[in-house]
């Protein structure tokens, strides 16, 4: 079900993630709201709008004011394959 977003399960997730950082690779697996406003070519007052309104992509509260959004499932919606901007 979560491997559409390139999700583990935590037994899985933690041996690939502790490759990564043995590796030397650093993944970003999540977008800040200021880097959604730049890939969109919007303020980053409609990114933060945008990120609060869609169903289209996951969004990650952290807290009252700290958002993520999963890289993943953002891609795979800004290349089309998801809905239409708010």
């Amino acid at each position: 079900m979560f491997e559409r977003y390139g999700w583990l399960p935590s037994c899985e997730r933690s041996v690939s993630m502790r490759d990564e950082i043995q590796s030397g690779n650093s993944v970003q697996r999540t977008y800040k709201p200021e880097q959604i406003a730049e890939i969109l070519g919007v303020s980053l007052r409609k990114a933060y709008n945008i990120c609060e309104t869609t169903n289209d992509f996951k969004v990650i509260r952290l807290g009252k004011r700290c958002i993520r959004v999963h890289k993943d499932s953002f891609d795979e919606w800004f290349n089309g394959e998801y809905g239409s901007l708010p």
